[in-house]
């Protein structure tokens, strides 16, 4: 599976850098995604719904990166769905209680450590049948904490097995400590729900998933923080920001 290359690179001690993609078309993910450990797939605010994830993890797979899919809150059926697409892991959105958390890890692990349903079409002609004899450790769950209740959490679901990893989820905890969604990630409050994030993966010996300002020293600090996957940014962005520099330079000709 092609998240070993990112798991050693953790285990090695060095972070590992992605994006995001909210887009339907494979194309985007070719184009640049060989530059990158990982990408993450928004089944959750993008424009995409499951039957386009076949594609996109394909294209994954062309590049030779890791595919994470982030998933709704409260859909544990959506889990052991896309894990059977031979996917390196799902991050769950909005996770908010021990008793939700037991029930995701219930959907992602097989026996005895959850009760996942053997049989995924794709992971089988992929890797095997013998693929369930390494999935509990192959393929991640990760949880999305987005709120100061589950920030408060975090160890407790950090202990939890079957659980991989925790993810910060800052805008929507900026809305949730009453912030701007244009507050810096190292405004304290935020700081402080980041850092009991990257303290219990600590702990626990979990991955801590988070983002980073694109600079030198926005890296730096992602990094000095404790983070192990880092988000730099989205590809929508990528686009955005690539035509408004075509835009400054019709600008500049136009006088």
């Amino acid at each position: 599976m092609i998240l070993h290359r990112m798991a050693d690179k953790i285990r090695a001690g060095q972070p590992v850098f992605g994006l995001n993609t909210q887009y339907v078309d494979p194309a985007l993910i070719e184009l640049c995604g060989a530059d990158w450990d990982f990408v993450w797939i928004d089944l959750q605010h993008g424009m995409l719904g499951p039957n386009d994830l076949p594609g996109l993890i394909r294209a994954c797979d062309l590049v030779g990166l890791t595919s994470l899919v982030r998933l709704p809150a409260n859909r544990p059926d959506l889990v052991s769905f896309v894990l059977d697409l031979d996917i390196g892991g799902a991050i769950v959105a909005q996770v908010e209680s021990v008793a939700q958390v037991h029930e995701l890890v219930g959907a992602a692990k097989f026996p005895t450590l959850g009760n996942r349903s053997f049989g995924g079409r794709r992971i089988i002609d992929r890797q095997g049948r013998d693929y369930v004899l390494s999935a509990n450790s192959n393929q991640w769950l990760i949880l999305q904490i987005e709120s100061p209740e589950a920030a408060a959490l975090c160890d407790s679901f950090a202990a939890i097995p079957g659980v991989d990893g925790l993810m910060i989820g800052p805008d929507d905890m900026k809305m949730r400590l009453g912030l701007s969604l244009s507050a810096p990630l190292d405004t304290p409050e935020l700081a402080r729900a980041a850092e009991a994030v990257t303290a219990a993966c600590r702990r626990h010996g979990k991955r801590a998933m988070g983002f980073a300002v694109p600079t030198p020293v926005g890296i730096q600090a992602s990094v000095d923080a404790g983070f192990d996957l880092i988000s730099l940014g989205a590809i929508a962005r990528m686009i955005q920001q690539g035509s408004g520099d075509l835009l400054k330079v019709r600008q500049i000709w136009a006088g």
